[in-house]
């Protein structure tokens, strides 16, 4: 574990990791721009949104584990997972939710339609 912490290369897997995390960032806020452009009672809308934030969160959680692996501070580190974390478990029982109210409001919407 010693040679990861000291290590004179750490700084290329800090960087891989902090770009990961801006990537995810960045790409989650075009994929909510999108999403707040679909119509107020669309199918999803919530859905989207929601996935839009995981990325953000997951991509600031990459993006603190690797300042904190950079800097030395196990404690950013620390918070970086345990935010990444605990926020993935929240995100994923909220998308599972929005997921199944897509699915009936798609369903009750087949059932309006006439054909």
């Amino acid at each position: 574990m010693e040679l990861l912490w000291d290590s004179p290369w750490r700084a290329a897997p800090t960087v891989a990791l902090a770009a990961i995390g801006v990537l995810l960032v960045v790409r989650a806020g075009f994929r909510f721009r999108l999403s707040l452009r679909l119509a107020h009672n669309a199918p999803g809308k919530n859905l989207a949104l929601m996935q839009s934030m995981r990325f953000v969160l997951g991509g600031l959680a990459l993006l603190l584990i690797g300042a904190g692996w950079q800097l030395q501070l196990p404690v950013l580190i620390a918070i970086g997972a345990v935010i990444g974390f605990e926020e993935m478990i929240e995100t994923s029982i909220a998308a599972h939710a929005l997921s199944e109210e897509k699915q009936r409001d798609e369903a009750a919407r087949q059932q309006v339609r006439p054909g």
